[in-house]
């Protein structure tokens, strides 16, 4: 087993971790480290074309976990998650809108002050630079969007009609996002190809001598340390299986950072000790932290689709040539963008 030492360790290649790589290592007294489970797919036409997202739904890039039948939902859902550098913005149909304003002002009440809407609005416009169809952008950020052309005939009616019965249009980049929008995507449109953490904030660092990227590497554990029974935690290292089989140690001088998703981190958490006690032990494993709230009351959103028939013979080959990987590619490639009604 071999030992290396990092001043900061960050489990997770995904978008979040990503960002956090690349403004920690500005400081080039710090010596981080970032794991991530999956392959670096930042020259995968797969990964980079608009259009063929529908090819990674069950790839290796895909973790696809599956929940079990619930009293509220009697059958098992496919859940997403991104399993390459840059997670699930790698990976997603390249639709780019803000979170629900209710959801951050949620968590302000919980008691995060100073993280409300305003404050997290600030931050997201960082991110990202809009291009709109005349031409204009908005903002400076390095996340490359686009606004597609006018909108076709198509969603012209399904906004009108979803205006009629009730729900305005929304800007989705507005925080409201209960009526209908044309969302930008994450496409570059220099290069035309996706925009996503991996070559939005990696690629422009990754000549950082102080920054080290491990891909194929599977976290088992945190390691942890209690100078007595009554005392925190403390994290020290990480244990994970690199890519060929053996069982390695990374060890922290100041800071353990799980960023690992929504159903990851809290099952790393669990594997490292923290955790409801009774179920760490009914699984044999130690218990460092008694926390009954770990890795439960997970919520996610559905994704409900419409399946419409058409006339148009262009559109359907663009919707069914996903059967066609080549013809896919060609179309998406050199036909004019055209955004997405949601």
């Amino acid at each position: 087993m071999s030992t290396e030492t990092y001043d900061i360790i960050i489990i997770g290649g995904g978008t979040s971790d990503l960002v956090l790589a690349n403004r920690l290592s500005e400081d080039l007294n710090l010596q981080i480290v970032v794991l991530e489970s999956g392959e670096d797919r930042s020259a995968d036409p797969n990964t980079l074309t608009p259009g063929a997202w529908p090819l990674l739904s069950h790839s290796p890039d895909n973790w696809a976990f599956q929940t079990v039948p619930q009293e509220e939902v009697p059958r098992d859902i496919i859940v997403p998650q991104g399993k390459a550098l840059g997670g699930s913005s790698a990976i997603n149909s390249f639709l780019f809108t803000s979170t629900s304003k209710a959801t951050i002002e949620g968590w302000k009440n919980l008691g995060n002050q100073g993280r409300d809407y305003a404050a997290y609005e600030k931050a997201l416009k960082k991110s990202y630079t809009l291009h709109k169809p005349s031409g204009v952008t908005e903002g400076n950020g390095p996340l490359q969007i686009t606004l597609a052309s006018p909108e076709t005939l198509w969603q012209k009616a399904w906004i009108e009609g979803l205006e009629s019965v009730g729900f305005p249009r929304t800007n989705p980049l507005s925080g409201h996002l209960g009526g209908p929008n044309i969302a930008p995507e994450s496409i570059d449109p220099k290069t035309k190809q996706r925009s996503y953490a991996g070559n939005a904030y990696l690629d422009p660092i990754r000549s950082r001598l102080n920054l080290t990227i491990q891909t194929n590497t599977n976290v088992t554990k945190v390691l942890l340390e209690k100078s007595s029974s009554a005392s925190d935690a403390v994290a020290t290292g990480v244990e994970f299986i690199s890519k060929d089989g053996s069982s390695q140690t990374v060890k922290a001088c100041k800071e353990v950072i799980i960023c690992a998703g929504a159903i990851n981190s809290p099952r790393i958490l669990e594997l490292s000790g923290i955790g409801d006690a009774d179920l760490l032990q009914r699984l044999g494993i130690n218990v460092v932290v008694d926390n009954p709230h770990v890795g439960e009351i997970s919520k996610t959103i559905f994704s409900q689709e419409l399946p419409l028939k058409c006339a148009m013979m262009l559109i359907q080959l663009m919707l069914f040539s996903v059967k066609n990987p080549m013809l896919w590619l060609l179309l998406c490639r050199y036909m004019p963008q055209m955004g997405r009604a949601i």
